[in-house]
């Protein structure tokens, strides 16, 4: 997926996910999309993550394996947990409803 992709990404935020001290990129964009960087201002294919999320977007590590996770928002469902691997791979989504309708996240 090009470059242009991250354009229509509702947020887009910079991390170290896997640890090489190269930033990549995590974005909302109808999924979760995740590039990792290779150092040099290039990055890697992007790699979409389920399910639809549609809302705010959070790094940090909720499952206390030491390991950032992503949380999202999914409008009008609820939130959405991918566990972080470490690697800058996630495994599949938990997924918690929440008739209130989340928009925003806090996590601490």
């Amino acid at each position: 997926m090009p470059l242009e992709a991250l354009r229509i990404a509702r947020i887009v935020t910079r991390v170290d996910l896997d640890g090489n001290g190269t930033l990549d990129l995590v974005a909302t964009s109808g999924h979760v999309l995740v590039r990792l960087g290779v150092g040099d201002g290039i990055f890697q294919d992007a790699v979409s993550y389920g399910p639809p999320s549609s809302g705010a977007l959070q790094l940090a590590d909720v499952t206390g394996d030491g390991k950032l996770d992503v949380v999202t928002s999914v409008e009008m469902l609820g939130l959405s947990i991918l566990p972080g691997n470490g690697d800058g791979t996630f495994q599949p989504a938990l997924e918690y409803a929440n008739p209130s309708a989340s928009i925003a996240i806090a996590v601490r």
